[in-house]
Protein backbone atom coordinates (compact mmCIF):
# COMPACT_ATOMS: atom_id res chain seq x y z
CA UNK A 1 0.00 0.00 0.00
CA UNK A 2 2.66 2.28 0.96
CA UNK A 3 4.76 1.70 -2.11
CA UNK A 4 1.61 2.36 -4.27
CA UNK A 5 1.16 5.71 -3.18
CA UNK A 6 5.10 6.71 -3.46
CA UNK A 7 4.56 5.71 -6.71
CA UNK A 8 1.76 7.61 -7.55
CA UNK A 9 3.04 10.64 -6.05
CA UNK A 10 7.04 9.90 -7.50
CA UNK A 11 5.80 8.92 -10.90
CA UNK A 12 4.69 12.38 -12.28
CA UNK A 13 8.16 13.89 -11.34
CA UNK A 14 10.37 11.24 -13.04
CA UNK A 15 7.97 11.07 -16.32
CA UNK A 16 8.66 15.44 -16.06
CA UNK A 17 12.22 15.04 -15.56
CA UNK A 18 12.69 12.51 -18.56
CA UNK A 19 10.63 14.50 -20.58
CA UNK A 20 12.88 17.63 -19.74
CA UNK A 21 16.06 15.43 -20.49
CA UNK A 22 14.53 14.46 -24.24
CA UNK A 23 13.84 18.07 -24.55
CA UNK A 24 17.24 19.70 -23.70
CA UNK A 25 19.45 17.21 -25.08
CA UNK A 26 19.10 17.59 -28.20
CA UNK A 27 19.42 21.70 -28.11
CA UNK A 28 22.52 21.56 -25.58
CA UNK A 29 25.41 22.73 -28.33
CA UNK A 30 27.50 21.52 -24.79
CA UNK A 31 27.15 17.60 -25.38
CA UNK A 32 28.53 15.91 -28.41
CA UNK A 33 27.98 12.91 -29.85
CA UNK A 34 23.99 13.24 -29.82
CA UNK A 35 21.36 11.07 -31.72
CA UNK A 36 17.70 10.44 -31.85
CA UNK A 37 16.82 7.21 -30.29
CA UNK A 38 14.39 4.63 -31.96
CA UNK A 39 11.74 5.89 -30.31
CA UNK A 40 12.40 9.28 -29.47
CA UNK A 41 8.85 9.52 -27.36
CA UNK A 42 8.93 6.36 -25.32
CA UNK A 43 11.26 5.85 -22.39
CA UNK A 44 12.16 2.63 -23.07
CA UNK A 45 11.05 0.49 -26.31
CA UNK A 46 11.82 -2.67 -28.15
CA UNK A 47 13.29 -2.73 -31.73
CA UNK A 48 11.46 -4.84 -34.06
CA UNK A 49 11.91 -7.41 -36.12
CA UNK A 50 11.05 -7.01 -40.05
CA UNK A 51 7.62 -6.09 -40.15
CA UNK A 52 5.41 -5.68 -43.67
CA UNK A 53 3.17 -3.44 -42.32
CA UNK A 54 6.30 -0.76 -42.35
CA UNK A 55 6.78 -1.14 -45.88
CA UNK A 56 5.31 -2.15 -49.49
CA UNK A 57 7.45 -2.47 -52.46
CA UNK A 58 7.49 0.12 -54.39
CA UNK A 59 10.00 1.77 -57.54
CA UNK A 60 12.96 1.27 -58.36
CA UNK A 61 11.62 -2.41 -57.07
CA UNK A 62 13.03 -2.11 -53.29
CA UNK A 63 10.79 -1.76 -50.12
CA UNK A 64 9.43 2.16 -49.55
CA UNK A 65 8.04 2.83 -46.20
CA UNK A 66 4.38 3.32 -45.81
CA UNK A 67 4.58 4.71 -41.33
CA UNK A 68 4.59 8.45 -41.12
CA UNK A 69 7.16 8.05 -38.33
CA UNK A 70 9.46 6.96 -41.67
CA UNK A 71 7.86 9.48 -43.86
CA UNK A 72 8.75 12.94 -41.55
CA UNK A 73 10.34 14.91 -44.34
CA UNK A 74 7.46 14.02 -47.01
CA UNK A 75 4.66 14.69 -45.34
CA UNK A 76 2.40 13.92 -47.81
CA UNK A 77 3.06 10.41 -48.12
CA UNK A 78 4.18 8.21 -50.20
CA UNK A 79 3.91 8.92 -53.24
CA UNK A 80 5.73 12.09 -53.09
CA UNK A 81 8.64 10.39 -50.98
CA UNK A 82 8.99 8.64 -54.04
CA UNK A 83 8.39 11.23 -56.62
CA UNK A 84 10.82 13.68 -54.78
CA UNK A 85 13.21 11.21 -53.85
CA UNK A 86 13.53 10.43 -57.80
CA UNK A 87 13.44 14.13 -58.89
CA UNK A 88 16.01 14.82 -56.25
CA UNK A 89 18.47 11.99 -57.77
CA UNK A 90 18.18 12.68 -61.31
CA UNK A 91 19.10 16.32 -60.46
CA UNK A 92 22.27 15.22 -58.64
CA UNK A 93 23.04 12.57 -61.49
CA UNK A 94 23.24 16.09 -63.66
CA UNK A 95 25.45 18.29 -61.65
CA UNK A 96 27.47 15.31 -61.01
CA UNK A 97 27.50 14.26 -65.03
CA UNK A 98 27.69 18.27 -65.95
CA UNK A 99 30.76 18.20 -63.11
CA UNK A 100 32.41 15.08 -65.38
CA UNK A 101 31.82 12.80 -62.41
CA UNK A 102 30.34 9.39 -62.62
CA UNK A 103 29.87 6.18 -60.71
CA UNK A 104 32.66 3.53 -61.22
CA UNK A 105 33.30 0.07 -59.94
CA UNK A 106 34.37 -0.61 -56.63
CA UNK A 107 33.65 3.13 -55.08
CA UNK A 108 32.64 4.06 -51.92
CA UNK A 109 29.48 6.56 -51.63
CA UNK A 110 28.37 7.91 -49.00
CA UNK A 111 24.51 9.60 -48.39
CA UNK A 112 25.13 11.96 -45.28
CA UNK A 113 22.11 12.43 -43.99
CA UNK A 114 19.85 9.67 -45.49
CA UNK A 115 16.93 9.42 -43.23
CA UNK A 116 15.05 6.15 -44.84
CA UNK A 117 16.78 6.28 -48.22
CA UNK A 118 14.18 8.76 -50.10
CA UNK A 119 17.33 9.40 -52.51
CA UNK A 120 19.51 6.80 -51.83
CA UNK A 121 17.34 3.87 -53.19
CA UNK A 122 17.20 5.43 -56.93
CA UNK A 123 20.65 4.26 -56.59
CA UNK A 124 20.02 0.67 -56.88
CA UNK A 125 21.79 -0.28 -60.16
CA UNK A 126 24.49 1.50 -59.23
CA UNK A 127 24.84 -0.38 -55.93
CA UNK A 128 25.46 -3.36 -57.55
CA UNK A 129 28.91 -2.32 -58.65
CA UNK A 130 29.82 0.23 -55.68
CA UNK A 131 29.52 -0.02 -51.71
CA UNK A 132 27.05 2.79 -50.82
CA UNK A 133 26.46 3.90 -47.20
CA UNK A 134 23.88 5.92 -45.43
CA UNK A 135 24.33 7.45 -42.54
CA UNK A 136 21.68 9.50 -40.44
CA UNK A 137 21.53 10.55 -36.27
CA UNK A 138 17.78 9.07 -36.28
CA UNK A 139 18.14 5.47 -35.32
CA UNK A 140 14.60 5.01 -36.01
CA UNK A 141 15.18 5.83 -39.56
CA UNK A 142 18.07 3.67 -40.09
CA UNK A 143 16.48 1.00 -38.06
CA UNK A 144 13.70 0.87 -40.69
CA UNK A 145 16.64 0.97 -43.63
CA UNK A 146 18.31 -1.70 -42.28
CA UNK A 147 15.54 -3.76 -41.84
CA UNK A 148 14.20 -3.42 -45.26
CA UNK A 149 16.92 -2.02 -47.57
CA UNK A 150 20.38 -3.71 -46.55
CA UNK A 151 21.39 -5.47 -49.40
CA UNK A 152 21.63 -3.44 -51.49
CA UNK A 153 22.96 -0.76 -49.21
CA UNK A 154 24.64 -0.52 -45.97
CA UNK A 155 23.49 1.61 -42.97
CA UNK A 156 25.15 3.37 -39.67
CA UNK A 157 23.38 5.67 -37.01
CA UNK A 158 26.20 8.14 -36.50
CA UNK A 159 25.88 11.04 -33.91
CA UNK A 160 26.45 15.16 -34.17
CA UNK A 161 30.05 14.59 -33.29
CA UNK A 162 31.88 14.85 -37.05
CA UNK A 163 34.47 12.17 -36.61
CA UNK A 164 32.44 8.68 -36.68
CA UNK A 165 34.13 5.10 -37.38
CA UNK A 166 32.23 3.02 -39.45
CA UNK A 167 31.92 -0.55 -38.71
CA UNK A 168 34.34 -3.32 -40.23
CA UNK A 169 32.14 -3.72 -43.19
CA UNK A 170 33.52 -0.29 -44.28
CA UNK A 171 37.32 -1.79 -43.41
CA UNK A 172 37.33 0.03 -40.23
CA UNK A 173 37.75 3.65 -41.75
CA UNK A 174 36.78 6.89 -40.21
CA UNK A 175 34.94 9.51 -42.17
CA UNK A 176 38.53 11.54 -41.29
CA UNK A 177 41.31 9.60 -42.51
CA UNK A 178 41.24 6.94 -44.96
CA UNK A 179 43.32 5.41 -47.75
CA UNK A 180 41.61 5.20 -50.48
CA UNK A 181 38.60 7.84 -51.63
CA UNK A 182 34.95 8.01 -49.93
CA UNK A 183 31.94 10.42 -52.55
CA UNK A 184 30.04 12.54 -50.28
CA UNK A 185 26.40 13.01 -51.20
CA UNK A 186 24.03 15.13 -49.37
CA UNK A 187 21.43 17.35 -50.52
CA UNK A 188 19.72 20.24 -47.60
CA UNK A 189 16.11 21.33 -47.75
CA UNK A 190 14.02 18.94 -49.37
CA UNK A 191 11.79 21.83 -50.87
CA UNK A 192 14.82 23.68 -53.07
CA UNK A 193 17.18 20.57 -53.57
CA UNK A 194 18.33 21.87 -57.03
CA UNK A 195 20.12 25.07 -54.93
CA UNK A 196 21.19 22.74 -52.22
CA UNK A 197 22.76 19.50 -53.97
CA UNK A 198 26.30 18.45 -53.37
CA UNK A 199 28.66 15.86 -54.17
CA UNK A 200 32.21 15.79 -52.25
CA UNK A 201 35.21 13.33 -53.56
CA UNK A 202 38.77 12.72 -52.15
CA UNK A 203 40.62 10.92 -49.69
CA UNK A 204 38.95 11.00 -46.37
Amino acid sequence: MARSIVKQIVSPFYRRALRDIRLEIPNNPSLTGKFIAYDEEANSFLIETVNSSQSEMAEPGLPAPIELKNLRHTPNGLQSYLNGGKRDHEMMMKILGEAGFSIQPGQKVLDFGCSTARILRWFKEDAEKAEFWGVDIHAGDISWCKMHLSPPFKFATTTTQPAQALDEDCGGRKSTGSRSGITLLSTTGAARPRHTAGVATGRW
